[in-house]
């Protein structure tokens, strides 16, 4: 899948964190069905999580958001899929933060 980007944004040292006249977004290519929930790591451009719940009735899209609103410590609606509601790779728009914010947090939970 491509990513669709605003001709004014930009992508972060960490590449899957963009920022634009719209906000900031992360990349995420989710691994539904995994025996838990996790943070993986980055690949291909993308952050990939590995989420415990199945891709059935939005529960993998409804996990991820749950997890994202945990790792980033803010509310649930501070978070929107804005690309991706029925593919692995997903652009979400994260309210409230900001890349580099974004970029502290996400290197301190993979151990970088």
């Amino acid at each position: 899948m491509s990513v669709p980007t605003s001709s004014s944004s930009s992508t972060s040292k960490a590449g899957f964190v963009q920022e634009s006249d719209k906000g900031v977004f992360v990349l995420v290519r989710v691994q539904p069905g995994a025996a838990k929930d996790a943070l993986v790591g980055v690949a291909n451009g993308f952050l990939k999580i590995r989420l415990n719940a199945k891709p059935v009735d939005n529960a993998a899209n409804k996990a991820l958001v749950s997890f994202l609103s945990k790792t980033f410590k803010i509310k649930k609606t501070a978070l929107t899929i804005e690309t991706g509601l029925k593919s692995r790779e997903k652009r979400v728009r994260v309210e409230g933060m900001d890349a580099i914010e974004m970029e502290r947090i996400l290197s301190g939970e993979m151990g970088g």
